[in-house]
């Protein structure tokens, strides 16, 4: 039980932190097609990223401690990009459900 719910928890902080990186991107554009456009595209490198290197399906996952560093770096980057959208509280959140994270799965070996 405790296991399905911390895959739940790992699949959320996955969404927040590609909602984070569209938000940021979305405040970057000047015009309406740079704000989709830079949206779209960081989202875009953010999901290839993640699918090639830490998909759990994927034939060029990372060993455990590297895909464990590789995650927090990119939730991380989220972090700091949630922080300066002028976000502050919202990046100090999201950087503790990381830590909360990257330590579970560091733990349940995932």
């Amino acid at each position: 039980m405790f296991k399905l719910a911390f895959q739940l928890f790992a699949f959320l902080m996955e969404l927040a932190m590609l909602a984070g990186i569209g938000y940021w991107g979305f405040q970057q554009g000047k015009s309406t097609f740079t704000k989709y456009g830079f949206t779209i595209l960081l989202v875009g490198v953010a999901i290839v990223i993640w699918g090639i290197w830490m998909a759990p399906t994927s034939k060029y996952r990372l060993e455990m401690h590297y895909r464990i560093f590789a995650e927090s770096l990119l939730f991380l980057i989220t972090a700091f990009m949630i922080y300066k959208s002028d976000l502050p509280m919202l990046a100090c959140v999201f950087t503790v459900c990381v830590l909360i994270r990257e330590s579970g799965a560091f733990l349940l070996k995932e």
